[in-house]
């Protein structure tokens, strides 16, 4: 009882007195420049120069109490220059954590953190961003829960990736006065997850809802539904295997239609083989599969519900060249990365690490996707295929650069006239 009352004690000083506790203990204080220089094209006509510059800016304290519970405060700031933007300055994390060893029993562990903070679900497909809210997470050795909830209504638009109606999209316009924040959305999550349970390396439950804060006089009002399921296998020292299944259920409300109810499905596989004494050589093969959007009315009166395709809070990174959206997709992508150098006695050498990768993207039924040029009469599944390349080289531990191409050649039989789409990048990375 009296361990409990210390440690409530504790979070409550933690938070009342967060501010004098960042310039009482253990304060240290870095940042990155990040410069990304590319040529892109966009199978139409050849884009101009693109640049990107970010500075990065975080300071962290950390304090201890005699019981073993610890806070830390993080505070991290981003101004960013573009050749579109020339000014944008934003704060990427104002986060409050504490972690309080057996607060739950001996063998548990309770983190909680509230602010602003990056959220992602198990699996990155559905939610990787930052919002403004709070989690917790109670882990003991076979289990482990985690309850978070945040609001994406206050991050500032070019920051905000949140675009799932036509609504969202619309005020990614920054010309309009009123779209200064990104969409105003809420969700909560909740997971369990079993670390070693039987054959499996981990297996994890969960669901994520989120909702629409908008009034339905301003437009099409969606929410929904995520109920997920992945597991995590390893096959001997060398191969690995993830395996991930997600069903989603959306409501779509409209000022001037009826009312929607639709469901979606997305479906993934990971495998990854390493071979650390070949040169550092790693393989990885990916798929990915969802149904796409498609009304079932005129299938039959009695369903009521169409196929919604599958609608992610913020699309994930699935392409070099080209930016795919999920719903409708399949995805086939194969990678290998190998450190030529990997035995050598200079660090700088061993981390050179060459990459060469291909991507096949197919739809998984014949309509019209929105992320390529396509034939409105063809009724071909094949979309093209993507071959990327990269240098990546941690020249030192606070110093990178890579080097990345990317030619996405479009099936002859999805557009006849679109050409094909590159991208040439070079990034570079500095942290002090």
């Amino acid at each position: 009882m009296r361990k409990n009352r210390l440690i409530l004690t504790t979070i409550i000083v933690m938070m009342l007195l967060a501010p004098a506790c960042i310039f009482a203990i253990n304060l240290d204080a870095g940042g990155t420049f990040y410069n990304s220089t590319g040529f892109v094209s966009d199978g139409i006509e050849d884009q101009d120069l693109e640049q990107l510059n970010t500075l990065t800016l975080r300071l962290e304290a950390y304090t201890e109490a005699e019981s073993g519970a610890n806070g830390t405060f993080t505070a991290q700031g981003r101004y960013e220059y573009t050749d579109e933007r020339s000014f944008l300055i934003d704060a990427e994390i104002l986060r409050l954590k504490g972690t309080f060893p057996g607060a739950m029993g001996e063998t548990s562990i309770v983190e909680a953190s509230a602010g602003r903070f990056f959220f992602s679900d198990p699996t990155g497909m559905i939610l990787t961003h930052t919002a403004d809210g709070a989690s917790f997470q109670l882990m003991y050795p076979k289990v482990r829960l985690m309850a978070e909830g945040g609001y994406t209504g206050l991050i500032i638009n070019p920051s905000s990736d949140i675009r799932m109606t036509r609504i969202d999209l619309s005020e990614s316009d920054l010309e309009i006065e009123d779209n200064f924040y990104g969409p105003k959305r809420a969700f909560g999550q909740f997971g369990l997850s079993f670390p070693e349970l039987w054959w499996l390396n981990s297996l994890s439950l969960f669901t994520l809802a989120q909702f629409d804060m908008r009034d339905e006089d301003e437009g099409a009002v969606m929410n929904t539904q995520y109920l997920g399921i992945q597991t995590e296998r390893s096959y001997g020292k060398n191969l690995y295997q993830d395996l991930f299944l997600i069903l989603q259920a959306g409501q779509l409300k409209t000022p001037d239609l009826e009312d929607r109810v639709g469901y979606g499905l997305l479906l993934g596989l990971r495998l990854r083989y390493l071979k650390e004494d070949f040169f550092g050589s790693r393989f990885e093969f990916r798929a990915i599969g969802a149904p796409p959007d498609i009304s079932t009315d005129d299938l039959s009166d009695k369903i009521p519900f169409g196929v919604l395709g599958f609608v992610p809070m913020n699309q994930p990174d699935l392409g070099e060249a080209v930016s795919p959206s999920l719903s409708g997709l399949g995805l086939f992508d194969l990678n290998y990365s190998f450190r030529p150098f990997y035995n050598s006695k200079s660090e700088t050498a061993a981390g050179i690490q060459p990459v060469i990768g291909a991507k096949g993207y197919l739809r998984t039924y014949s309509v019209k996707v929105d992320w390529i040029d396509t034939d409105p009469d063809s009724d071909s599944l094949y979309l093209g295929t993507e071959i990327n390349a990269a240098l990546v080289w941690r020249i030192f531990s606070d110093l990178g650069i890579d080097i990345k191409g990317a030619y996405f050649l479009p099936s002859s039989t999805i557009s006849e006239d679109m050409d094909a789409i590159w991208a040439l990048r070079f990034n570079l990375s500095v942290s002090f």
